[in-house]
């Protein structure tokens, strides 16, 4: 979770989304970051983070422990839902703006048969739906950091495609590959 905090690092002013939230872990610690950010320089001082949260997650128990989670950590402005990404596209719409920047571990291996062409690129994996989705959410000049299996960045295919579009228009700036085992639940890597 650090890691992607830094990568993505939230500022203040952000609207920062993740649309399979979890159990909130990326949110939660986006909103730490933004309080210590802006204490630093202080921009602010108050106990609640400035930032702006929005997420959804489909599992209706880790999106109670999720949304306490990040409550807890001192977000005052959260649009967070309960509900399918994919299939309730609406909800990035209905945000109070364009996210500048999406933090996400999207579901891996799954198949998703409801793309109904809605996507640039056609295909079931639920991982290039989610990195598909993530990039049309995401407002211009906004950022994102995605976790995704090592084998998306070496599939041929839809996966191809969806990557060489993330490389032309998107403006890619690092791959990491993770050790064997750290997206596993409760592991200290």
């Amino acid at each position: 979770r650090r890691l992607m905090i830094e990568l993505g690092d939230p500022n203040p002013d952000d609207l920062v989304y993740d649309p399979c939230f979890g159990l909130g872990g990326f949110l939660a610690e986006a909103v730490s970051h933004a309080s210590w950010k802006s204490s630093k320089h202080m921009i602010s001082i108050q106990k609640s983070s400035p930032i702006h949260i929005a997420g959804m997650e489909i599992n209706s128990t880790a999106f109670v422990i999720g949304a306490c989670r990040i409550v807890l950590r001192g977000a005052l402005k959260s649009e967070l839902a309960l509900g399918d990404t994919i299939s309730e596209n609406s909800f990035s719409r209905e945000l109070q703006g364009s996210p500048s920047l999406i933090l996400a571990s999207p579901p891996w291996g799954a198949r998703i048969h409801s793309d109904s062409g809605r996507f640039r690129v056609k295909t079931a994996r639920s991982e290039g739906i989610f990195v598909q989705y993530i990039l049309e959410s995401m407002s211009d000049g906004g950022r994102a950091a995605i976790i995704v299996p090592t084998s998306f960045l070496s599939r041929k295919g839809p996966e191809n495609r969806i990557r060489d579009m993330i490389i032309r228009e998107f403006g890619l700036k690092a791959v990491i590959n993770l050790p064997k085992g750290s997206m596993k639940p409760f592991s200290n890597v």
